[in-house]
């Protein structure tokens, strides 16, 4: 009799003890709501079990409204938001089908917090023009990497007015088959400092990569963007000040790079095949560097332009360059002026057009050299690598010609590299200097 009293007496205190566990869950997750923190999943018990793994499923959103430290509290965020241990979110899949923010990670208000969101796969966020799969906005000091946000129905990753000094690196924001309904990586109103690297952004409905409306000082590194429905890359509205460098953007049905009306941008070292219109277009956007770039067309049916410059893109220098069986090489179009085009290859199809100018006091040599027509190599008689005769080529109104044609490409091929100090059997070092664009 003894022993079955106690049985009861632990039987109910267990009952209790379980009543009052729920209570204070639930009252906890209220709390979160009301701190500027929520979650939802859709099996507590299925998250519970999963804590074990390292690794949750059933999430529909997490936002977070400046407030880490209740985020902290839960199994799937580590970290206390300094610069050594930064809050830490991973291992997430999130479908945001029924998100009430709309997009599947949220994180807003966060400027002095560190923080990093890594391997989670979130998708089907939603249709307005501020959703996305990963949202930031007003956020600095984030690392946003080796997420998947493919299948999103607006953007796939979005940093939204103000996010500053984030890195947003080796993401995949690609599907072929179910691909973001936007872009794959946004970055707009006023984000400065970011870098984009390492990134697949392809098969995106809009724009692989676009920075707009006043987004400066950003670095665009080695990112793929391919298969894009309109520009691999592009900036646009104001965006100064950025460097655009290694990527690979092929076979876009827009541009490969793209630049508008902005200034003062890098463009260098990036490989450009058989986009649909042009390898680099400048539309209204001056100040800028295109230099070390490759824009060829294989098929010779796709790259129209290796590069336009179209609406007065001005003051630009394009040097470095390999052009090769696009349309036409590199067009200026009316109203663009002082631009100065030097060092480049310019390879074409038998009978198409190397270049054409339409505009105004641009510079097809500097005071040294000028570039490399495949069609205009000899005869060169002092063997100083410049063509005895101007080249006469460049199609237009502007009726320019380039006075210091090259003997030989400026731009490394593959081809062996020989240096006589001598200047008997090749040139010296000072003629390699003046005539090759990858000797420093």
């Amino acid at each position: 009799m003894k022993s079955n009293s106690k049985i009861i007496i632990l039987l109910i205190f267990g009952f209790f003890l379980a009543v009052s566990s729920i209570t204070s869950i639930n009252n906890f997750r209220a709390d979160n709501v009301n701190n500027g923190m929520s979650v939802e999943d859709n099996d507590n018990t299925t998250l519970k079990s999963l804590k074990q793994a390292g690794y949750w499923n059933n999430f529909s959103f997490i936002h977070i409204d400046g407030n880490w430290s209740t985020a902290a509290g839960y199994a799937w965020c580590s970290g206390d938001g300094s610069w050594g241990n930064p809050y830490t979110i991973e291992n997430i899949t999130i479908d945001a089908t029924s998100s009430v923010t709309r997009s599947g990670i949220y994180i807003i208000n966060s400027k002095n917090d560190y923080f990093i969101i890594r391997n989670c796969t979130v998708y089907n966020s939603g249709s307005v023009g501020i959703d996305a799969g990963i949202k930031l906005e007003n956020t600095n000091n984030g690392m946003l990497t080796n997420n998947n946000c493919s299948n999103n129905r607006n953007d796939g990753i979005l940093l939204l007015s103000d996010c500053d000094n984030n890195t947003i690196s080796g993401n995949i924001v690609s599907d072929v088959v179910a691909p973001n309904q936007e872009v794959g990586i946004e970055l707009n109103q006023g984000c400065d400092g970011n870098t984009i690297s390492g990134n697949t952004a392809s098969y995106n409905t809009w724009f692989g990569i676009i920075l707009d409306d006043s987004c400066i000082n950003n670095t665009i590194l080695e990112n793929t963007v391919t298969y894009n429905d309109d520009s691999g890359i592009r900036l646009s509205t104001d965006c100064d000040n950025n460097t655009i460098s290694g990527n690979i953007a092929n076979e876009n049905w827009g541009h490969g790079i793209e630049l508008d009306d902005c200034g003062n941008n890098i463009v260098s070292g990036n490989n450009i095949y058989e986009n649909h219109f042009s390898g680099i277009y400048l539309d209204n956007c001056n100040d800028s560097i295109i230099s070390r770039n490759t824009a060829r067309n294989f098929a010779g049916l796709n790259q129209d332009y290796g590069i336009r410059l179209v609406n007065g893109a001005s003051n630009n220098t394009i040097s470095g360059n390999l052009m090769k069986d696009n349309g036409v090489e590199i067009l200026i179009s009316a109203a663009c002026q002082n631009n100065l085009i030097y060092l480049n290859t310019l390879r074409a199809p038998a009978g198409w057009q190397h270049a054409s100018d339409f505009g105004t006091n641009n510079y097809w040599n500097n005071s040294m050299v000028g570039n490399y027509w495949d069609n205009h190599t000899s005869p060169d008689s002092d063997n100083d690598g410049i063509v005895d005769t101007p080249f006469i080529g460049i199609a237009g109104t502007a009726l320019i010609n380039d006075s210091l044609p090259l003997a030989e490409s400026p731009v490394h091929e593959g081809e062996k590299i020989h240096i006589d100090d001598t200047g008997v059997s090749a040139w010296n070092w000072d003629e390699t200097a003046k005539l090759k664009f990858w000797k420093f």
